[in-house]
């Protein structure tokens, strides 16, 4: 029988009373507070908070930052009773022109926005209405006296001077990628948040001893929720760095892995890549890498490629990364964040799709119940999902509509089968093209151009139209890609899928259009395509 769920009184209470488990955010200047020392920090800013105004319940922008100040706001927005909307920073986006229109929709569905002083100066171009604060005047306002109190009254009873959140309040809302649609503004509640973190503490098996460690954006579920979160409601200490710093140098993380000795990590199928890239390198130094302690290393949030994970298998497992630590799991925002984990100590599964190895998503998390949408007599269809970590609300723009159908089922728009009681994940169900009555999605396609291609770490995107199956990939050097590469690439891809290329086209980098999360915009790359807005460098044909 599954426990009672926590009230979030109860689950600030457990926070606040963690005296000697720590968050540690690694960077210039490392710091290390605390549970308790965080919940501090963030009922200090109860008090700046209440005098601008801010109201329970109410949506509060907040650009994000891995950082301790961008927490405290965070977390002193959800203590206070209000609803924070965590978006990208400025400096996670390219330029001025994307974060204004990532950010410019908002802002007239929201009356306060919490940034850095340079962003302000940057929103302040616009025309808005929207009552702007910086972290530096929070910080300048906080009450240190008051949130002392409040986090040893916090630790000892569960209450606070005001009060308290139900779990069907809204506890904060997570703005979607955006991928394949238009972002959405997925409504969390603290029934979802406390469910998904109780389903994903069981799933894990998370242990006292357990250390969290993470590079993700905070912006993004798979390190607000999947990583952060987690680590906070189930009492395990935990590491942050920021993306930057695993970017520029991916075999530094790990060595921040081996310091602190994680053991539970979450990242995308891409920074395996990255990883692998890192090692193969002549110079590539390995001293103070040790991956032993790792137990489960989840890999999610985009496709999973088997291939990939083999090879991250075969290249760190002498540094101790056992075979049974490396595994998968799917989830999304919509779903407050993990759906299915693979089961501890099995490692990752396969299955076979059209000849293809599919990697499976783990078993579905207690509490979820999954119905797969699919034509009669066939296994695979719409991946649907309903529970007490799913979403009921979400906005579009400005308005607080129902993302649920008539039964209760969230549409995720992924493919999928069950199989063995794991839930196997194929793609999209915008992302997939049909080749000779098949369904093909891009993604194995994309990782073996990206694995085959001289020009390491670049951006891969691939479509289909009709039933040509175009590539387009940026070029990393001033050479562009020469015929005999793009005839030794089309090869790999027959060989390895059974798929002929129709297309191979070559941008200039930084043509491929990302979410903000890193995700490519395939659509958004097939549409430039027929609209003859691509902009090829040079472009391969064999149709």
């Amino acid at each position: 029988m599954t426990a009672a769920l926590l009230s979030p009184a109860a689950a600030w209470q457990q926070i606040a009373g963690c005296t000697d488990r720590t968050l540690t955010i690694a960077g210039e200047d490392t710091q290390v507070l605390s549970y308790h020392e965080l919940i501090a920090r963030a009922a200090a800013r109860v008090p700046a908070l209440r005098h601008r105004g801010v109201e329970r319940g109410e949506p509060v922008l907040i650009t994000v930052r891995t950082d301790v100040e961008f927490l405290s706001c965070f977390f002193g927005l959800m203590l206070h009773g209000a609803v924070p909307v965590p978006i990208p920073a400025r400096e996670a986006l390219k330029t001025s022109e994307q974060f204004l229109s990532r950010l410019t929709p908002l802002l007239s569905h929201h009356r306060m926005l919490i940034c850095r002083p340079a962003e302000q100066d940057e929103v302040h171009t616009t025309t808005t209405g929207c009552q702007i604060s910086t972290f530096s005047s929070l910080a300048e306002a906080r009450d240190e006296e008051f949130g002392r109190a409040a986090a040893r009254q916090l630790a000892r009873t569960g209450t606070a001077d005001w009060p308290q959140c139900t779990l069907d309040d809204d506890a904060y809302v997570q703005y979607t990628s955006g991928s394949t649609a238009a972002p959405r503004g997925v409504v969390v509640t603290y029934r979802n948040l406390l469910s998904n973190m109780d389903a994903m503490a069981r799933g894990m098996e998370l242990q006292p001893d357990d250390v969290m460690a993470s590079w993700l954006p905070l912006h993004h579920d798979m390190g607000l929720v999947a990583s952060l979160m987690v680590a906070l409601f189930s009492g395990t200490s935990a590491m942050f760095t920021t993306p930057h710093r695993f970017l520029y140098d991916p075999l530094g993380f790990l060595r921040l892995l081996t310091s602190c000795g994680a053991t539970i990590n979450f990242m995308p199928n891409f920074a395996l890549e990255w990883l692998i890239n890192a090692r193969n390198r002549h110079s590539a130094d390995l001293t103070g890498i040790d991956l032993r302690a790792m137990r489960r290393l989840f890999i999610a949030s985009e496709p999973v490629n088997a291939a990939v994970m083999r090879r991250f298998l075969a290249g760190f497992s002498d540094l101790g990364l056992k075979p049974t630590a490396l595994c998968s799991a799917y989830g999304l925002a919509e779903s407050t964040a993990a759906v299915t984990l693979s089961a501890p100590d099995t490692g990752f599964r396969t299955e076979s799709y059209s000849g293809a190895e599919v990697v499976t998503g783990g078993r579905v998390l207690d509490g979820y119940e999954v119905s797969i949408d699919a034509p009669p007599g066939q296994r695979v269809g719409t991946i649907k999902v309903r529970g007490g970590s799913v979403a009921a609300k979400a906005y579009v723009d400005g308005n607080k509509v129902d993302a649920l159908d008539d039964e209760g089922f969230l549409d995720t728009h992924d493919l999928g089968f069950l199989e063995h009681d794991e839930l196997v994940i194929l793609g999209r169900q915008d992302e997939v093209f049909i080749i000779y009555g098949e369904n093909r999605f891009p993604y194995d396609i994309e990782c073996i151009v990206r694995r085959e291609s001289k020009q390491h770490r670049i951006k891969v995107a691939c479509f289909g139209i009709g039933e040509r199956v175009v590539v387009v990939l940026e070029s990393k050097s001033d050479i562009p890609l020469d015929e005999t590469e793009a005839e030794r690439l089309r090869l790999q891809v027959i060989a390895a899928t059974g798929l002929q290329l129709a297309e191979i086209i070559v941008v200039q980098r930084g043509s491929i259009p990302t979410t903000t999360s890193g995700k490519i915009k395939r659509k958004a790359v097939a549409q430039a395509y027929q609209t003859g807005t691509l902009a090829p460098e040079c472009t391969y044909n064999w149709t």
